[in-house]
């Protein structure tokens, strides 16, 4: 695409007047022309008066375009509420890499804004009532590779997330509050997921539930959480931010029969993560973890 011929310091002008005048459609209007022309050097100087209106006009903008250049730096000067909207218009669009930049710098309580905004689409989950009065969520039909679980369908609470789930590529996933369990093998081999919120109602994450999850970053452990199956985390060779909370005190990390009843011995459940720091894995050791992270197979 054929550059603008509008010089730098003449646009630097325009948007630094547009902005002193409080004219947000200006400055919409220029980074428009900046991304049309694919000028990033244009498209930075139209959002850099630090004002949070600009930089949420330019994230937006830069999501429309589908220009993750121009996103990823307009990101970086963001504050919660923009890269709060940020997530949310990335999680429409089904914009994995827009998402997770968005995400980490939207806030602590991003989860619940994502909960309370998204509309969940009807049709893209399977499920089973089950004998205490709470749903299993079995499948995942959807394309968006943004999975948020609800906390609800059809007026029952969900309380665990299935085998398997999908063979959609996911780049995230957002469990919402009042699930208990993540089930055996739920994210088995989901090779593109990058990062994983679990509510503090979780108490189990099943053997091999994230297994091979080779680009996971970013998983919290719950304030619930009481035990991890075996190999859960297995080669999940970029998991570095690891959130465990102060209150959390032990957990059970044995392995587990298909039944969910501990086998007795100690499990294998971050081998592999060799890039978790130092103090995370003394964490996890103080926790009840014998095992090592580096460990062949």
């Amino acid at each position: 695409m054929v550059k603008t011929t509008l010089g730098l310091i003449a646009f630097i002008a325009i948007i630094t007047f547009a902005a002193c005048e409080g004219r947000i459609q200006n400055v919409e209007n220029a980074l428009v022309v900046a991304l049309e022309a694919e000028d990033l050097n244009a498209f930075s100087a139209a959002y850099n008066t630090t004002k949070s209106e600009e930089v949420q006009a330019a994230l937006l903008k830069a999501l429309d375009y589908k220009n993750m250049e121009a996103f990823r730096e307009a990101v970086k000067y963001a504050d919660i509420a923009a890269a709060q909207t940020a997530t949310l218009k990335a999680l429409d669009l089904g914009n994995g890499s827009a998402f997770v930049l968005a995400y980490n710098y939207a806030g602590p309580d991003i989860a619940d804004v994502i909960s309370a905004n998204y509309n969940f689409p009807g049709g893209v989950f399977s499920y089973q009532l089950d004998n205490d009065g709470g749903i299993t969520i079995t499948g995942y039909n959807g394309t968006n590779p943004i999975l948020v679980i609800p906390s609800s369908i059809e007026g029952y609470p969900v309380k665990r997330v299935g085998r398997e789930l999908t063979r959609t590529g996911l780049s995230a996933v957002i469990v919402s509050e009042g699930i208990e369990e993540i089930m055996n093998s739920a994210f088995y081999r989901q090779r593109s997921l990058r990062i994983v919120v679990l509510p503090d109602t979780v108490h189990r994450i099943g053997t091999y539930a994230f297994y091979e999850c080779g680009r996971l970053t970013d998983i919290n452990l719950p304030a619930g959480i009481k035990a991890i199956g075996q190999g859960a985390f297995i080669r999940c060779g970029e998991l570095y931010n690891l959130t465990i909370p102060k209150s959390v005190s032990r957990i059970d990390f044995r392995r587990f029969f298909a039944s969910g009843e501990p086998a007795g011995s100690t499990g294998d459940q971050f081998m592999g993560c060799s890039k978790l720091p130092l103090a995370t894995r003394q964490r996890l050791r103080d926790l009840g973890y014998l095992m090592n992270f580096n460990g062949d197979f």
